[in-house]
């Protein structure tokens, strides 16, 4: 009679054309392969719910070699996706129950140890070096890094369509925000012009960007000199109370510093 559990030889039996010596070049080759019901040991062949370290030793591998060497993400597991949204699931469910508070003093003194040991930062895997050549480039069909008609039509969409900086560079078509910040430390005068653009919008708009203009302040101090308070300043200015607080304090903060 055969027995129920195989042996240590069993499982490092390697099927026929493995190991692969493949390894994952792109986002898409790696969702694809943790998108299974199980996940395949690209060592043997097998496939498993989750690749455990013991598995892996059996193969002579560490989980973080087996991830290197297939370019896997190093903080993933190394589990099937039914298996990764059962867990979270679970833990979402011990979390709102409050079993799993006391975690938290558990990661903040893990986390220290971390920092305090300062170790060797990983070097990027294949998919991640795609990602950011895609990023950089665009992925939307673009051959050629951004360049200035690219940046002017930020502002160009900014000044036309009404819509705050933060919108703007969110199109796909678009530089995003890193490319942005890039560009206006070698040109300012961009920034200069969209500030002067967002300045020109009504206040309601200029607060969905968490960012308030000049004229702004001006109106907010104008209003303040002639005896209303924040409270109504902010109704008058169609804001929220915080908002009108911030630019006053931080006008009055700059003032006492110069």
């Amino acid at each position: 009679m055969p027995s129920q559990y195989q042996t240590k030889k069993d499982r490092a039996k390697v099927l026929p054309g493995f190991p692969w010596e493949g390894t994952f070049k792109t986002k898409e080759d790696v969702d694809k392969y943790f998108s299974g019901d199980k996940i395949q040991c690209l060592l043997c062949g097998k496939w498993y719910k989750w690749l455990s370290p013991g598995h892996l030793g059996l193969h002579d591998l560490t989980v973080d070699e087996y991830k290197e060497k297939y370019g896997l993400p190093f903080r993933r597991g190394l589990t099937c996706c039914c298996l990764r949204d059962k867990k979270s699931d679970g833990g979402q469910q011990r979390f709102a129950d409050g079993k799993m508070n006391y975690c938290f003093d558990a990661l903040r003194a893990g986390r220290k140890i971390m920092k305090e040991t300062n170790p060797s930062r990983r070097n990027k895997q294949p998919y991640q070096i795609d990602m950011a050549i895609k990023r950089a480039v665009g992925i939307y069909g673009k051959e050629k890094p951004w360049g200035k008609k690219d940046f002017d039509k930020i502002l160009y969409r900014m000044k036309t369509q009404k819509r705050i900086l933060k919108s703007v560079y969110s199109d796909p078509d678009l530089p995003g925000y890193n490319a942005w910040r890039d560009w206006i430390k070698k040109y300012p005068e961009y920034k200069n012009t969209a500030n002067e653009i967002h300045d020109s919008f009504p206040y309601p708009l200029q607060a969905t960007g968490n960012k308030m203009g000049l004229r702004f302040v001006a109106d907010c101090l104008f209003w303040s000199r002639h005896g209303m308070n924040p409270y109504e300043i902010a109704d008058l200015l169609g804001v929220g109370q915080m908002t009108v607080w911030r630019a006053l304090n931080n006008f009055r903060h700059e003032r006492r510093t110069k």
